[in-house]
């Protein structure tokens, strides 16, 4: 990746402080070879090195927990012990330069430990240091529906991040539908997008986050971003009834059972309580035959008292519109009881 060079960086960090430059005389390397120095210190007065190299990784990643290598070498006697006091010294020095991070670099580990080398014939301290190397993201969020949508609807949330290289993708929610804690929808995935269905439980405003993280990282997200999106009422039609039909046809003697049957629909497919009713001939008032129930059909036990013409009413609801104490439709027709 052009431009974007986190070993350089981690040499700048050294060669950046006076003290540890004063130290090795200035001799801060990349990538500089073990032989090299063995031959270079003889005549060396520092009689110092550091190389900085990379572990395992190429460095072309945006993001990841990455690997560097700051090998201390040295021959300079400081106590008559060969170089081991100094070269323990200057592992100190780069500690205390790195253990706050570098640039685009937060440092999570530093072990090594002072050995003689024998091809230096000198002491030496590889120093790894384990980082984690950041990238910077343009990142955005896009919605594949404008808020806001119905409740039902299905919303694909898509992520566009460049550059890049092998990043993977967590889509979170807080809202309604979550108890306004914020939830992990995805888990982290390869694939840039998610497809929220949401329900009844979503209608309210809710916030969509979208973290990402690259490369080799498997720690914490790099970057985020997040859209607030609204949830609506889904729209729900009003039940219609068909019919409302007799077993038996008008007119009949009295002493008979007829069977009401209402036959309703809803769009939604929502389920339907049905209420029947009875009017005596002559009367103002109407007779509950059944109350609220499930059941689309009741018996009408006629008597000789129904003699004349009756009316016969059914209401229907759907739980989603009317009350129980109300209707969503209603029908209405007329039978005549002749003794």
């Amino acid at each position: 990746m052009t431009g974007y060079t986190p070993l350089d960086n981690l040499l700048a960090a050294l060669t950046g402080n006076s003290a540890l430059m004063t130290m090795v005389g200035s001799n801060i390397f990349k990538n500089k070879a073990i032989s090299a120095s063995a031959v270079d210190l003889n005549g060396d007065p520092a009689k110092s090195q550091i190389s900085c190299e990379l572990s395992d990784l190429c460095g072309q990643i945006l993001s990841a927990d990455q690997v560097f290598v700051v090998d201390i070498r040295t021959k300079k006697e400081t106590g008559g012990d060969g170089g081991a006091e100094y070269c323990a010294q200057i592992a100190d020095a780069v500690r205390s330069i790195l253990d706050d991070g570098f640039a685009g670099a937060t440092v999570t580990k530093i072990h090594g430990a002072v050995a003689w080398d024998a091809i230096l014939k000198g002491y030496r301290c590889r120093l790894e240091v384990t980082s984690h190397i950041k990238g910077s993201f343009s990142l955005s969020l896009t919605p594949s529906q404008a808020s806001p949508k119905a409740a039902g609807s299905e919303i694909i949330l898509t992520a566009i991040a460049s550059p890049n290289l092998g990043l993977e993708y967590r889509f979170l929610l807080s809202g309604p539908g979550t108890g306004n804690v914020l939830r992990d929808l995805s888990d982290w995935q390869s694939r840039n997008s998610f497809a929220w269905r949401t329900t009844d439980a979503d209608v309210g405003n809710s916030t969509i986050l979208l973290e990402i993280r690259g490369g080799l990282n498997r720690g914490v997200a790099d970057q985020s971003t997040s859209i607030s999106y609204t949830i609506t009422e889904a729209s729900n039609a009003a039940p219609e009834i068909t019919s409302l039909t007799p077993s038996l046809a008008s007119p009949q003697p009295p002493g008979l059972e007829i069977e009401l049957i209402c036959t309703a629909t809803d769009a939604e497919g929502n389920e339907l309580f049905y209420r029947f009713l009875h009017q005596p001939p002559g009367a103002s008032y109407w007779k509950d035959l059944t109350g609220w129930q499930s059941q689309n059909w009741t018996v009408w036990r006629t008597t000789l008292s129904d003699s004349g013409t009756n009316g016969l009413k059914v209401l229907v609801i759907d739980a989603k519109h009317a009350e129980k104490g109300g209707y969503d439709a209603i029908a209405t027709i007329s039978y005549t009881i002749e003794p």
